[in-house]
């Protein structure tokens, strides 16, 4: 075995530990910059044998396709945190907790997109009852790309619930015995109850559909034109109601605590988890929740008392 000094301990990518069935990256798809990197890491670690340490895998960035598999570059550090990848196919990926972090990472961006869309959709109430109801007219028109879109949004909705209940119990398992004193020097409330936060709002997108998309519960709605709803006028006469805004309020709330923690987690899970990116991501990441919870809670307080324009 020869002997160590700074160069990195790798079993070289010879299935290393979290990276089983390890192929080189190649083909024209490959950047140049990520194929220089692999190339570097194995000139440089040629005459290191296999088995000297087991890498630390981290976390994960996508590098491209490959012929009709899914390729991800897995970030892995030595002892001496230093940097080097592996490449792993997607059903592979899935198998790695921190693939499943990646996974939960892209399905959350895609849910946070669309909570943004949503509010900027539903803002449009500000501009009275033509301002709504020509939005959810324009929404009737692209029904069939709509069912297209929701579809997708089903499938990005469930893999976030699934894989976040699969790393909570993958957690839960790893300690058995519970601490006899919790101690969360740099965790938050919000960042510990996420599980929670999540599936509360998982209920609450079951009430929502029921409530606004299936209409079985809530108020009698009121229709115009024939088929097109008046979208406006349902919203008033159910936040009208203090049940109803409650409950939005209130979940509202769970939601801000959600994306209070969640919106950084989506760029830490993607690498960017060092000491300087981190505090500036906590605070992006109170702002926004802050931004879209208070955009979200206005509707049906102003609704409530009676000062959204008719």
């Amino acid at each position: 075995m020869s002997p160590v000094s700074d160069s990195l301990l790798v079993t070289k990518l010879i299935d290393p530990p979290g990276c089983p069935g390890v192929r080189p990256l190649v083909g024209r798809r490959a950047t140049a910059r990520n194929q220089a990197r692999i190339t570097a890491f194995r000139t440089s670690n040629a005459d290191l044998e296999p088995g000297i340490t087991r890498p630390r895998q981290t976390a994960c960035r996508h590098f491209g396709f490959m012929g009709k598999d899914l390729y991800t570059a897995a970030q892995i550090s030595s002892t001496h945190n230093q940097r080097i990848f592996c490449i792993m196919p997607l059903k592979n990926l899935i198998r790695s907790a921190v693939g499943r972090k990646l996974f939960m990472a892209v399905t959350g961006f895609v849910l946070f997109g669309f909570v943004v869309a949503h509010l900027l959709g539903n803002l449009s109430i500000y501009f009275g009852a033509d301002g709504i109801n020509a939005y959810a007219k324009h929404l009737h028109q692209l029904e069939p790309l709509l069912w297209i879109f929701r579809l997708g949004l089903a499938g990005a909705f469930i893999l976030h619930v699934l894989f976040g209940i699969t790393l909570t119990l993958e957690n839960r398992r790893a300690r058995p015995v519970a601490y006899k004193r919790k101690k969360h020097p740099r965790s938050s409330l919000a960042g510990r109850t996420m599980i929670y936060s999540g599936l509360l709002l998982a209920a609450f997108i079951g009430f929502h559909l029921a409530h606004f998309t299936f209409r079985s519960i809530g108020p009698p709605v009121q229709f115009l034109d024939g088929e097109l709803l008046n979208v406006f006028q349902m919203i008033v006469d159910s936040f009208q109601q203090v049940g109803f805004a409650l409950a939005y309020i209130v979940a509202m709330t769970v939601l801000f605590f959600h994306l209070s923690h969640g919106f950084a987690s989506l760029f830490q899970s993607a690498g960017m988890n060092n000491d300087v990116a981190i505090p500036w991501l906590d605070r992006l990441s109170r702002a926004a929740a802050i931004v879209l919870a208070a955009g979200f809670v206005s509707i049906p307080v102003l609704i409530f008392f009676d000062l959204v324009i008719k």
